[in-house]
């Protein structure tokens, strides 16, 4: 993803983490624990990796 944007764009001047999910709705004491980690990987996990990705690119442009 990285290197398309820096082929398309050159630099990169804003991240907007928007990526969530609930994956199933229900009340927390019946949410099993493969279903949180689903829940933690998607919401947390992928907001650190995209950001840990793009930050050379940001910190290039300046």
């Amino acid at each position: 993803m990285v290197k398309e944007i820096k082929a398309e764009f050159g630099h990169v001047d804003i991240l907007v983490n928007n990526a969530g999910t609930m994956v199933k709705r229900c009340k927390i004491q019946e949410l099993e624990q493969d279903v949180w980690d689903k829940i933690i990987v998607i919401n947390l996990s992928s907001v650190f990796h995209v950001t840990q990705a793009v930050l050379p690119l940001m910190k290039e442009a300046r």
